[in-house]
This record gives structure tokens, C-alpha cells and sequence, in this order.
């Protein structure tokens, strides 16, 4: 049988090699995947694109006791790359528990093949953005839908098609498109013996933090993102995507010197918002002295093969859905081939954008969830029609420890929306490889262990962004930007943001009893270590 994947390809006219160029799959038998890799571990095929990077995984011993594939760093700051990992040793009695710790610190896009004490498992990263799908049709785990599949599209009855196709809704809980092919939940490993899964993750790990303790949260932050972004930025060539909003501008903060290190920072403008978006992003950039480019939507720049660009997104994606705007204007093409390219995913979580309020009683209700994942069109209008995914939600959360409990929706939208939303979207951008450095599951439990009013009033990421770099803090948001961008800001309610900002630290230094850092400073003078 031929791979779907090989035969859509075929039937579009579109080239195979560069639609999956960033794409594996891993199974007991080979199947003919027109230039990809092979590799071997512990009788598993791990075939791979040709861009996709991959790597022996190497314990403290120098022993090779797996693949992986993908690029990530941990928070040490080593990059994934074939290097020996000191803290493994596959002869140790407890090294599962070990490798779950280890991973928890890994940033990045990747999936994992490690073999140890009479098993072999695959991991993925805290969001599967590398896709993390499974058949066991065919028994075969691949990072997209129609890798997993020999067959044409069996569309899912649960979903529904013409809402899926015109934009209105997308599929998810853990069930792709196709009725066959499932995705696995990243918070668990699955055996590649008999595809049984089991979760690892979060057990026993704390999602709250008391407001004394907030300033080593942030310091923990900072030190672990700065070390991540310098060793991915250093080893490859790499852009930042940057908007007007939170989530980029505190990834640019959090890269410290590594910012020098991207190969171009840049704004895409589809619309008007994109504008607003490419004014800020500048004057962010302009604030620490960095270059930053600007793409504009224009017909002269439009791919004269749309038609096969979109479907190149579709397949790659594995989606009857629409192709994202910069696809089907082309701006995608704008930027240099097979660049790693950063997103602030995330880093969203550190302002709750999940959560309708801070309430909790409001954002713990399936209702309210299914509203909330896109599995219908918005309003919502046939709540008898959303009972359907009811059954399928209150199953994810049963498999949820108890500890996590107290952040249950934004866990839940983790295992089970954003697996499916990035899943899809950073498959289907063929021309880069999609990333964010922004979620190991340490950093999202240290993201979540804010109090929630405190991430919903987005105190947390004005906090941060002031801390990891203070010359950006008075520039100002999107929402902050004058109706006409011809205006000059409101000068003053900046300024006042940073005096509260200020005032908001120092209170969280007294509650820590830690010092100012320049008061620090003087008191160790300038030779001391």
C-alpha cells in the first residue's frame, strides 16, 4: 500500500519531499517515502525528512539508547544534539522516573525514541507541536495524519466537514480529522510495543506559587529562556516572528544578549491590525538597537500557483481547513528557506488567554470548555449539538492528577487544543521550522503557578518583561497604540505603567525579603564575586 500522505501529494502535483520535509514517521515496517531518512532503534523504522533534524540520544555513559528528532534545548542550556546526556544512565534501576525529569526541561519541537530497561517509548514535546499522531490501523505513530494513513480521508463523524472547511470550527480532543488516526496526548508516553499509553506528566507538580516566592519564579524564568534561546539561536539560523503584543515581545526580553544572535526579526501585515502590529514590533526592536523587517500583503508577491501552495499546507497539515492568511498570501515565502522560526506560544499562559475571567467556578465547566476549543461555530448556538463532546472532555479529566486540578482547564486545553491547533499549523508551514522556545512543561507549570487575577489582569508579563529587560517596558502595546498611528502614545499613562510596574516589584522584593539589585550591588563593591 502507498502512504496517503505520498498519494495526495501525487494527485496535487506538488512534491512530497518538500511538503514533509520537517516530518518522520515510526513503525515496525518500512514504507516508500520519497527522500527521507532511516534509522534503527531497537527494531522500530524512524523514517524522517530531509530537513528534519535528527540525532542519536546518548546517556551519561556514552551508550545510544535512542533517536531524537527535532530541535530543543534543555534549561541548562544544552541543545539536543547527539551530544551525552550526563543525567541519564539507562542502567539505572530508576531511570524512567529520571528521563521524566529531564524532559520536563526541554524546550522546543520534538518528538523522542528512547529504549531502557526492557521498553522502548515515545515521548513528545509539552504541546505536541511536533504532531504526535498514531494508527492502529496501521500501527504506526507520524507527526501528521496522512503519514499514519494508506487510505483517502474517513472523515470523523463527530465532526462536522462544512464547518471544518469554511474556517468555523476545528477539530481536536485528541481525534484528528480522519476516524482512524487519533493524536496522542503530550503529557503521555506511549509503549511502541502495543501503542498503550500511560501519563508522566504533571504527577506530583505544583502549579501555585505565594506571592513571596513570585521573583525566583520570574528569576527562574529568565535564566532557563535565555539559556534555551542562546543554544537554539547559536546552533541554527533563526527568525523571531514579532506582533504588538505579549507573547513575542517577551520572548525578544527574555533572549538577553541571544537576540543579536536572529538572523532577522520580522512582522508579517495581512490586514489592518497587522499594521498596528509592525509599528510596535518596530519600536520595540528600535529600543534595543535591533533590525526589524516588515512583509506586506501586495498581489505582486501573491504565489502564481496559489492553488498548490494551499493544498502543500493542507496535506502537510493533514486538515480540510483553510490555509492561515500568510499562506494564502504568500508572505511565507518573504522569509529564507529552512530557518527555525520562534513563536511566543505559550507564554500566553503566564496571562491566562485561556480563561474567560478569573473566576474559576466559570472556566471549570465542560459547557463553557467546548465553547472554548473551537469544536463548533461561534456563538455557539446549539448546545445539544456541543453535548455530544461532553462524554470525551470529562474522560481527559479524569486521567488529570488531582494536583493539577486547580489549573484543569488551561491542562486540559494543553493535552487537548493546542496539541491539535499546532499540531496542524506548524506541520503545514512547509517553508520554516515552527518552534517555541517557551514550552518545556517546567515552564508551563511555572507560567500556571501565578495566581489566576493576577495572569488574567496580565500584571505577570508586565512584571517579567521589566525584570529580563526594562528599556522596553514603556514601549507601548497594540492596545495602547493611538486610533491613528500618526499620533504619538499617551506618553503619560506609559510612564505611570512603569511607576506602578516599579512599585508592583518592590513590593514583591519586600515580601521576599530580597534587596534591590543595585543596593546589592554597592554592598558587594565592584570586585567581589
Amino acid at each position: 500500500m502507498t502512504v496517503q500522505a505520498v498519494t495526495e501529494c501525487q494527485a496535487k502535483g506538488i512534491s512530497f519531499e518538500e511538503t514533509f520535509r520537517y516530518q518522520y514517521v515510526i513503525s515496525k515496517t518500512a514504507s516508500s517515502l520519497p527522500g527521507f531518512k532511516s534509522r534503527v532503534v531497537d527494531g522500530f523504522l524512524i523514517q524522517s525528512g530531509k530537513d528534519l533534524k535528527v540525532c542519536d540520544l546518548i546517556d551519561g555513559s556514552g551508550a545510544v539508547i535512542g533517536c531524537f528528532l527535532g530541535v530543543a534545548a534543555g534549561h541548562d542550556g544544552a541543545l539536543i544534539d547527539g551530544q551525552p546526556i550526563a543525567k541519564l544512565d539507562a542502567g539505572d534501576p530508576a531511570f524512567w522516573k529520571r528521563f521524566a525529569e529531564w524532559i520536563r526541561h526541554v524546550a522546543g519541537r520534538y518528538a523522542v525514541v528512547v529504549t531502557a530497561r526492557g521498553e522502548t517509548r515515545y515521548y513528545c514535546d509539552a504541546v505536541g507541536m511536533i504532531g504526535a499522531c498514531y494508527s492502529s490501523e496501521t500501527g504506526r505513530i507520524a507527526s501528521s495524519t496522512f503519514l499514519c494513513t494508506d487510505q483517502g480521508l474517513r472523515f470523523n463523524p463527530v465532526f462536522n466537514r462544512d464547518e471544518i472547511e469554511a474556517g468555523k470550527a476545528i477539530d481536536g480532543l485528541l481525534m484528528t480529522e480522519d476516524e482512524t488516526v487519533k493524536r496522542l496526548n503530550p503529557s503521555f508516553f506511549i509503549r511502541l510495543s502495543d501503542l498503550s499509553q500511560e501519563r508522566f506528566w504533571p504527577l506530583t507538580e505544583l502549579f501555585e506559587a505565594k506571592e513571596e516566592q513570585y521573583l525566583d519564579v520570574y528569576s527562574e524564568i529568565i535564566a532557563a529562556e535565555q539559556n534555551i534561546i542562546t543554544a537554539i539561536t547559536s546552533a541554527h539560523p533563526t527568525s523571531l516572528a514579532m506582533s504588538g503584543g505579549n507573547d513575542s515581545r517577551v520572548l525578544l526580553a527574555l533572549a538577553g544578549p541571544a537576540r543579536e544572535n536572529f538572523a532577522i526579526i520580522h512582522t508579517n501585515i495581512n490586514n489592518y491590525a497587522g499594521r498596528r502590529d509592525a509599528v510596535c514590533a518596530q519600536m520595540t526592536c528600535e529600543a534595543l538597537g535591533l533590525r526589524h523587517a516588515t512583509f506586506n500583503r501586495s498581489k505582486s508577491i501573491m504565489p502564481t500557483d496559489l492553488d498548490k501552495v494551499i493544498a502543500q499546507y493542507q496535506i502537510a497539515a493533514g486538515t480540510v481547513g483553510p490555509a492561515p492568511a500568510e499562506v494564502r498570501n504568500g508572505l511565507v515565502k518573504r522569509l529564507p528557506d529552512n530557518l527555525v522560526i520562534m513563536r511566543g506560544h505559550q507564554t500566553n499562559h503566564l496571562r491566562g488567554q485561556y480563561l474567560p475571567s478569573a473566576a474559576k467556578g466559570r472556566w471549570m465547566r465542560v459547557p463553557w470548555q467546548v465553547k472554548r476549543m473551537d469544536l463548533l461555530p461561534r456563538p455557539v448556538a446549539d448546545m445539544e449539538a456541543a453535548k455530544r463532546f461532553y462524554p470525551i472532555i470529562e474522560g481527559v479529566v479524569a486521567s488529570q492528577s488531582k494536583n493539577a486540578n486547580i489549573r484543569r482547564a488551561e491542562i486540559t486545553f494543553i493535552e487537548t487544543l493546542i496539541s491539535t491547533a499546532l499540531g496542524k499549523l506548524f506541520n503545514g508551514m512547509t517553508h520554516g521550522f515552527y518552534l517555541s522556545p517557551y514550552n518545556s512543561r517546567r515552564l508551563i507549570e511555572l507560567s500556571l503557578s501565578f495566581d489566576t487575577a493576577y495572569r488574567f489582569a496580565n500584571l505577570t508579563t508586565q512584571d517579567l518583561l521589566h525584570l529580563a529587560e526594562p528599556s522596553i517596558t514603556s514601549v507601548p502595546f497594540i492596545w495602547e497604540m493611538p486610533a491613528n498611528l500618526d499620533d504619538p502614545p499617551d506618553h503619560e499613562k506609559l510612564v505611570q505603567k512603569r511607576l506602578d510596574i516599579e512599585a508592583r516589584i518592590e513590593r514583591l522584593r519586600q515580601l521576599a525579603d530580597v534587596k534591590p539589585e543595585t543596593e546589592q550591588a554597592v554592598e558587594q563593591g565592584p570586585d567581589k564575586p
